[in-house]
């Protein structure tokens, strides 16, 4: 018996809303100043679960997405990775993309070069994003 992707799609959407909301109320206070370490860490953490469980779900754009703002989100945690205007615009690109892919939609035009511009900067090297956010968040 395969995985019934139906039987879980209500709860997958119910969670993955209440993570877009967590990082979207972080993000209002990141833009407010309020950008301190404990809640970069648990907007990482909302961004790792919603990227688990969408790829879980079938979402890889979704979990893709996610995966560029929990690693951004964990560099800046660390210090690693500034957060100014540029970036605080694109994360929250970043969440109406996440919508809009969930909802069947596509990201804006040009999405993936800007956020490849701004946030690649000292990326981690495939497969090491996981472990070196758990050091660091």
């Amino acid at each position: 018996m395969g995985f019934d992707r139906k039987r879980f799609e209500p709860g997958f959407r119910a969670e993955a809303d209440e993570l877009l909301r967590r990082l979207e109320a972080g993000l209002a206070a990141v833009r407010a100043g309020g950008a301190g370490g404990g809640l970069l860490g648990e907007m990482a953490l909302a961004a790792h679960t919603l990227r688990g469980s969408s790829t879980m779900m079938g979402l890889a754009p979704v979990g893709a997405v996610a995966r560029q703002v929990e690693n951004f989100l964990c560099r800046a945690r660390a210090g690693e990775a500034a957060v100014g205007a540029a970036q605080i615009d694109l994360l929250a690109e970043c969440l109406r993309s996440i919508r809009a892919l969930m909802e069947g939609g596509e990201p804006a035009d040009g999405f993936a070069e800007r956020a490849a511009r701004i946030f690649d900067a000292g990326a981690a090297q495939p497969g090491e994003e996981g472990a070196r956010c758990r050091r660091r968040c």
